[in-house]
């Protein structure tokens, strides 16, 4: 990777739905790539077609499309709020029709089109003594030829040793700590949908809110 070079940032999420913790993931990043003095060519949001190894994660209630859809409403937002050329990409549906979705191959799909890709992860998947990245599929690969951010999540200390071998392996691998965090998540705002109750607009975007009440999505 070229440090000259401006980046391109990945962000893969399921978005059954996009919520305010995602944005906020989206604003961090950025923030922390100001603070690095990198430059930032593009940032993807990568919808997932079929997850494979996402923690604790069932598979999604919304169709692909749907999901795409929803993310396209907050990347249009986003875009204008931060000055930053924010898009989604169906990549995943393309290359994982059929099969489960496998990080390494979409960002080797995307490489085709975009320059110094970077990952963003959370640090459930750095965290313990037995890192769960250390299981994603073809995980020393991805590392050596991609960078990695890391972003500091509540009741997942980041394992450091671990950190430090990823840096060992690729210098363009950043951490990104004490950064602002929404206590959200896509299961309680389903649940939410689903037993009628109102969702504030502090945990999901407008935008959203009214594709998901219009096509009865979660209810």
């Amino acid at each position: 990777m070229n440090n000259n070079q401006a980046i391109t940032w990945v962000f893969g999420l399921t978005a059954d739905p996009i919520h305010r913790g995602h944005e906020q993931v989206v604003k961090n990043t950025l923030a922390k790539s100001q603070e690095l003095g990198l430059k930032t060519s593009e940032f993807i949001l990568v919808p997932t077609y079929q997850p494979n190894l996402i923690a604790d994660k069932s598979s999604p209630i919304a169709t692909f499309e749907q999901r795409f859809e929803m993310c396209k409403l907050v990347a249009k937002e986003l875009s204008q709020e931060l000055e930053t050329d924010i898009t989604v990409n169906d990549i995943e549906q393309k290359i994982h029709n059929r099969q489960p979705s496998y990080t390494y191959d979409t960002l080797d799909a995307l490489a085709k089109d975009h320059d110094n890709l970077i990952l963003i992860i959370s640090s459930d998947h750095a965290h313990g003594h037995a890192p769960k990245f250390r299981q994603w599929h073809r995980w020393d690969e991805l590392i050596n030829r991609f960078g990695l951010i890391i972003h500091e999540r509540p009741g997942y200390p980041l394992n450091d040793c671990f950190v430090s071998y990823l840096k060992e392996l690729n210098p363009n691998v950043y951490v990104a700590k004490n950064q602002a965090n929404i206590d959200i998540s896509s299961l309680r705002l389903r649940n939410a949908y689903a037993y009628g109750a109102e969702v504030s607009e502090a945990h999901i975007n407008p935008a959203v809110d009214g594709y998901i009440k219009r096509f009865g999505l979660y209810s």
